[in-house]
């Protein structure tokens, strides 16, 4: 009897330390996740101001390239335009020009 109630009472201590153990591998578990769930927060925190302050730049860096093609652009239409204006007064001089001889 005293073989049973001993061995029944070591049954149940040994059933307390695996519920206390199991209860703190799951509180570890927990506190593990937690920590892994900040720390995967705090990276995607930074991995997004990264990439923001990134994507800012490569917009900046985008719209000055945009900037300098307008006014490669407006300069060649001005060359072509006063190219066309010299054309058109040549044109012009010329048509004087035989006036002035057809004239004499």
């Amino acid at each position: 009897e005293d073989m049973r109630r001993s061995i029944t009472s070591e049954r149940d201590r040994l059933d307390v330390a695996r519920r206390e153990h199991s209860t703190e591998l799951q509180q570890l578990r927990d506190a593990g996740i937690n920590e892994r769930a900040k720390l995967e927060e705090e990276l995607a925190k930074s991995y997004g101001a990264d990439k923001e302050e990134l994507q800012r730049q490569l917009n900046e860096e985008r719209l000055s390239r945009m900037e300098k093609e307008v006014e490669r652009n407006d300069a060649i239409e001005s060359k072509e335009d006063a190219v066309k204006r010299m054309i058109a007064a040549e044109a012009r001089l010329e048509e004087v020009n035989e006036f002035i001889a057809k004239a004499k």
